[in-house]
């Protein structure tokens, strides 16, 4: 009787052959076939299992260990773990890096798969600040330093102001335009600049309002009455003085004083020289 090739198998264990009456054959071994049937019965050895496990490394969420037996194919866990500000790059065992899914044959001990992260560029933000205006744009983009950022549209909107830009850094920007972001957030703000209110003007046949300051009037000088003296005429030593309106200004009244009074110098001087007849 030859022993068939044929290997049976065992999870966590090796085939070492077949037992008949005390002895172990293998595979094309021979044996002669007693007077009776005949069971072959396999024989086992535990293969030694060793444990696989994961290293999150700073990072959270590695996978389950597991059990394998040495020599027996390892599948790297489909777990991703996370890390905040690092991306995950896949898990290094003896000095090579395995991505889920992958696989490796079990040693004989124990292993540790550990996490391989890349930091993250820092990243910074850009905000619109309206400054008393409304219809601010966003920006949800999150940028490394050196990034080109574009300024965001709409314009945002205030009334009774006119908007010029936004501020950041001393200078201003419009729609559009771009700048080089820094290491550091930055918020735009809004420059605006307070609309001229209109003066009224006339329309439709009406009258246009004045804006300039009126100017107040001279005091009117009055006139010396009819009644008075003319130049021409000598008035009499006993002539009295014109009674003064209460209406004159007081450099009119000297004026009619003074001319009363030449009048009468003039009409003495007159009388003095005549020859007598």
């Amino acid at each position: 009787m030859t022993i068939s090739s044929v290997t049976p198998t065992r999870s966590g264990y090796s085939f070492n052959g077949w037992l008949y009456n005390g002895i172990t054959y293998t595979a094309g071994q021979t044996f002669t076939m007693p007077a009776a049937s005949v069971t072959l019965i396999a024989q086992w050895t535990a293969i030694p299992t060793y444990t696989v496990t994961y290293s999150a490394n700073g990072g959270t969420g590695t996978p389950d260990s597991s059990q394998h037996p040495q020599g027996t194919t390892v599948t790297v866990s489909n777990t991703v773990p996370s890390r905040s500000g690092y991306t995950f790059n896949g898990w290094l065992y003896n000095g090579n890096t395995y991505t889920g899914g992958q696989t490796f044959t079990m040693p004989a001990n124990n292993i540790e798969l550990i996490a391989q992260w890349t930091e993250n560029p820092t990243t910074y933000t850009v905000t619109y600040n309206v400054n008393g205006g409304s219809g601010a744009p966003t920006d949800n983009i999150r940028y490394t330093q050196g990034a080109t950022v574009t300024v965001a549209s709409p314009a945002p909107t205030r009334s009774g102001y006119t908007f010029n830009g936004w501020s950041y850094g001393g200078n201003i920007y419009q729609v559009g335009q771009t700048f080089v972001m820094p290491a550091a957030d930055v918020t735009l703000t809004a420059q605006w600049t307070a609309t001229p209110t209109p003066t009224s003007q006339s329309g439709g046949g009406g009258t246009a309002r004045s804006t300039a300051t009126p100017k107040p009037s001279a005091t009117p000088v009055p006139m010396p009455s009819e009644s008075a003296t003319s130049s021409s005429e000598v008035p009499t030593p006993n002539e009295s003085v014109p009674p003064v309106d209460e209406g004159f200004p007081l450099w009119g009244i000297i004026a009619v004083v003074v001319a009363v009074l030449v009048g009468v110098a003039v009409a003495v001087l007159y009388f003095t020289k005549k020859p007598k007849p």
